[in-house]
C-alpha cells in the first residue's frame, strides 16, 4: 500500500464477474469525488452489477457483498472526496497477487471485443 491508494473496495465475486477493477475503481472515485456517503456507494455498486432478472441465472445473479475502506490519513471525508475529484495521472496499479485476475479480465475484453473505456 503507497500513500497515493484512496480506498480499499473489499467484494465477492459476484462484483468482479460484472466488473473490471478499473471500473470499479472509476466507479468508487466518482461517486466519492461527489462526496457520497461509504454506504451509498457500496448499495449502488451492488445495485449496479445486480441482473435485473435472475430467473435464466447468468452475470448479475450471483452473491454481492461489497466494504469500502476509505483511507483519509488522519484528514477528513470532503479531502478525500477533493482529492478523488481529480482525475488519476495514470492507470491505478495492479496489486500484488492480483496480476492473474487483472489479465484474465483484460484477456476476456479483448475476447469479447468490449473496448476500455
Amino acid at each position: 500500500m503507497t500513500d497515493d491508494w484512496e480506498f480499499i473496495i473489499m467484494a465477492c465475486d459476484g462484483i468482479w464477474d460484472v466488473m473490471t477493477c478499473a471500473e470499479v475503481i472509476e466507479f468508487v472515485r466518482e461517486r466519492v469525488a461527489d462526496s457520497m456517503e461509504p454506504e451509498e456507494i457500496c448499495e449502488d455498486l451492488v445495485m449496479h452489477c445486480l441482473a435485473p432478472d435472475c430467473t435464466m441465472g447468468g452475470l448479475g445473479c450471483d452473491n454481492m457483498t461489497v466494504q469500502l475502506i476509505c483511507l483519509m490519513r488522519n484528514g477528513s471525508y470532503s479531502e478525500l472526496a477533493a482529492h478523488c475529484s481529480i482525475p488519476p495521472s495514470h492507470e491505478p496499479p495492479v496489486p500484488r497477487g492480483l496480476e492473474r485476475h487483472y489479465l484474465k479480465d483484460r484477456k476476456s475484453k479483448r475476447q469479447l471485443q468490449i473496448p476500455d473505456s
